[in-house]
């Protein structure tokens, strides 16, 4: 009977280092797929309990969700607006430094 040869030390941290190398580079090259899911998959964590919430109150599954993703875009939209005027100057050098004349 034939035995796997062993691995020794610096085997296993060379195998340890490509692995990681390539995990890596595949997170850097899929980070346009994966950032919008992993916002996704917060989102819903973060909306979740509300909707069961609603559901309790004997709201449809599509009445709680609209009601709920329409809250928080009015909360996210309200953010935005309180924010813009503080922003908005930094914003308009930017564009001035960017924009050729």
């Amino acid at each position: 009977m034939m035995h796997a040869p062993r691995a020794d030390g610096t085997t296993r941290i060379a195998s340890g280092l490509v692995i990681v190398s390539f995990l890596i580079a595949l997170l850097y090259l899929g980070r346009e797929v994966l950032e919008p899911l992993a916002i996704a998959v917060l989102l819903g964590f973060i909306l979740a309990p509300p909707i069961r919430r609603l559901r309790r109150f004997h709201f449809g599954r599509v009445t709680s969700v609209v009601i709920v993703v329409g809250f928080a875009l009015a909360v996210i939209g309200s953010l935005g607006f309180l924010i813009w005027p503080t922003t908005c100057p930094g914003i308009k050098a930017i564009c001035a430094r960017r924009s050729p004349r």
